[in-house]
């Protein structure tokens, strides 16, 4: 998968994103007047065996990009077929938020969302401009399995798929998501909350210490589940567990 991926990061490098250090990623970021926008690269490795000879095999990655808002509130927009998907409702309820749209079959948006503020969210999905970004942010790149979705934290957008294979890089337009995120971004800022959310104290410690996040996935046992160490994982979790 080297040949699409470094023409991924070739593409990024066009748009004026710079490689900055990072442990266990590749990080790419810009910043514009007004905000601050980041690439995030994992890799997903599997632990491979020739005999008594282990290896570790690089077998997807998983992309994700944030950008920076002064919009404060909570939105977690993911297809309907999202793994984990019963624990998440889970959390969510515990967390009150509200279940906006379930992303059943035939609905007039088939995608599942959740909100802090579901008058607010309902209206907002409402809108063609809203609606039609989240769409295409939701199915670029996607393929079974990339599992693409979309938060909004408190003074954040984040925007996360898995890639697979080479076809799947290919698919994956760094331009389109930017332009798709910072237009998002643009149109919450014009139509904010009802009702604000802010960054817990605990969320303000994990945001200066994201390894924090990492320790709480290995916590509870994700892993040894089979599912690989996954920042759309950890960010469905921190929109439920850390707000």
């Amino acid at each position: 998968m080297d040949r699409p991926f470094h023409s991924f990061l070739e593409r990024l490098s066009a748009r004026g994103y710079r490689a900055v250090q990072a442990t266990g990623c590749r990080r790419f970021v810009k910043e514009e007047a007004t905000r601050k926008l980041e690439f995030a690269v994992v890799a997903r490795r599997r632990t491979r065996y020739v005999g008594e000879v282990r290896y570790r095999q690089t077998v997807g990655y998983i992309v994700e990009t944030t950008v920076t808002t002064t919009t404060l509130g909570r939105l977690q927009v993911t297809a309907p077929d999202l793994q984990l998907r019963a624990m998440i409702d889970r959390l969510n309820r515990f967390r009150r938020l509200v279940e906006v749209s379930d992303g059943a079959a035939g609905g007039e948006f088939p995608y599942r969302v959740w909100s802090h503020d579901g008058p607010w969210a309902q209206a907002l999905i409402a809108r063609p401009n809203v609606r039609s970004l989240l769409s295409e942010l939701l199915s670029e790149g996607r393929v079974p399995g990339s599992q693409p979705s979309f938060f909004l934290f408190p003074g954040t957008l984040r925007w996360g798929a898995n890639v697979r294979s080479e076809a799947d890089f290919e698919r994956l337009a760094p331009d389109r998501i930017e332009d798709a995120m910072l237009a998002l971004a643009e149109q919450l800022e014009a139509f904010p909350p009802t009702v604000p959310s802010h960054l817990t104290g605990f969320e303000q410690f994990a945001r200066k210490h994201p390894m924090l996040l990492v320790v709480l996935y290995f916590g509870l046992g994700l892993v040894a589940c089979g599912l690989l160490g996954s920042l759309l994982v950890i960010g469905l979790l921190a929109f439920a567990l850390l707000r």
